[in-house]
């Protein structure tokens, strides 16, 4: 019996640590995976649009000559001359065509720029990624920022606060536009302009206090949302259009040196989309800048789950324990579900008041039910001894090593896997 047990507690812990390496492994695959298509080379691209430049016909050879033979003789001297109108006429008409085209093409060009959906959706890069603005459409500027630092993390408050330098390029020096932008969902702090070489650019320290949206539902391996987002609260989109700025390849937006002690730091694509929420009226241009991070999941897990996996094996260990000393078993039962209970107040303390069930409680909460299980078994075993029935004695006991440990394991699965 006690072969059985030593086991099942060997299956148990392998299996924990089996589904806690295979959650984080997922994990690095997705980030990998979004790092690759994130840091692309542009070099692919330029490829692909010479290769579909390429493709195209030239318009020089569509001018080319019907008839490039000419007379041998006076008798088709009448023919060759028929044949010129016939080529002129041909030429004329292809001219015409070429230029009805180039005029659709402009007007298709104007109703739907690039990087436009024709399905009016709202959520694009605005066009012209050169940055010029049409003669009486909106001007465009591109923005970019780069993160100097990210601190004061305060879950309770649901603030944090960062360093930027915002730069705002416009489509020439002679165009003006408007520098003004306001935080989308928290406030400015500090707004300095610094000195740029370039007339047409704008560039500015700033300093914020931004909101945090906070999700705990896989804490303590969460991760949390610390995008930026702002717009221009004097021009809606018919007059100041953002875009994003593009980078070189391998460059990032957010400062090496920017840490935050025991969380991963990751930079997505920026955006520009078009809200409508601060005036129902008019719509302005917001661009968002999207900065995640996630809690390091191997600290995490020697913090919080190592400690109770090694508090839900002592209590297996209980199960070995003869029906003649029930008392022990009992004892060791108690304590380890009152160090469990407190245990788990403290872990879930790092975390502000939630209406809703973490990763961490959910495990805790399997764990109350393997000890409690355990607990009646125990409870039974001892009634049944008291009265000398060993047979049912023997029932329990074995009963109980086998469906304890399982129990736990199920929920725990269960758990961690997100179906409960």
């Amino acid at each position: 019996m006690n072969r059985k047990l030593i086991w099942l507690l060997v299956l148990f812990f392998f299996g924990m640590n089996f589904v806690v390496l295979a959650q984080s492994k997922s994990e690095k695959e997705d980030e990998t995976t979004t790092s690759q298509v994130t840091n692309a080379p542009a070099s692919e691209n330029e490829s692909v649009a010479k290769k579909e430049e390429n493709s195209k016909p030239d318009s020089k050879n569509d001018s080319k000559p019907v008839s490039e033979a000419g007379p041998k003789s006076e008798k088709n001297s009448s023919v060759s001359a028929a044949q010129a109108n016939e080529t002129e006429a041909v030429n004329s008409t292809s001219s015409s065509s070429s230029t009805l085209a180039n005029n659709e093409k402009s007007v298709s060009e104007e109703k739907f720029p690039k990087g436009e959906k024709k399905d009016g959706s709202e959520k694009v890069t605005p066009a012209n990624s050169s940055g010029k603005s049409t003669a009486s459409g909106p001007v465009m500027v591109e923005v970019n920022i780069f993160v100097q630092s990210i601190g004061k993390l305060d879950f309770n408050a649901g603030k944090y606060v960062a360093e930027f330098e915002l730069q705002m390029t416009g489509p020439d020096e002679n165009t003006p536009f408007s520098t003004d932008f306001e935080l989308y969902g928290g406030r400015i702090i500090k707004k300095e302009e610094q000195k740029s070489d370039d007339p047409a650019t704008k560039i500015f320290r700033v300093e914020i206090e931004n909101d945090l949206d906070s999700d705990f539902k896989r804490f303590p391996w969460d991760s949390q949302d610390l995008s930026i987002q702002f717009y221009n609260p004097s021009k809606s989109v018919k007059k100041q259009i953002y875009e994003v700025m593009e980078i070189a390849t391998g460059e990032k937006r957010i400062d090496e040196k920017v840490k935050l002690a025991g969380w991963i730091i990751k930079e997505d694509e920026p955006y520009v989309e078009e809200d409508s929420s601060l005036d129902s009226r008019k719509k302005y241009s917001v661009i968002t800048f999207p900065i995640t991070i996630k809690r390091l999941r191997f600290a995490a897990t020697m913090k919080v789950f190592f400690p109770l996996i090694i508090m839900t094996l002592i209590s297996f260990l209980a199960l070995s324990i003869g029906a003649g000393a029930a008392v022990n078993r009992l004892t060791i039962l108690t304590g380890t579900l009152l160090a469990a209970v407190m245990f788990h107040l403290n872990a879930a303390s790092s975390i502000p008041q939630i209406g809703y069930l973490t990763l961490l409680d959910k495990v805790f909460f399997g764990s109350y039910i393997s000890f409690l299980l355990n607990l009646i078994l125990t409870i039974v075993i001892m009634k049944y001894n008291e009265k000398k029935l060993e047979d049912k004695v023997k029932t329990y006991y074995g009963l109980a090593i086998w469906l304890v440990p399982v129990a736990t394991g199920v929920l725990w699965m269960l758990a961690f896997t997100g179906i409960i």
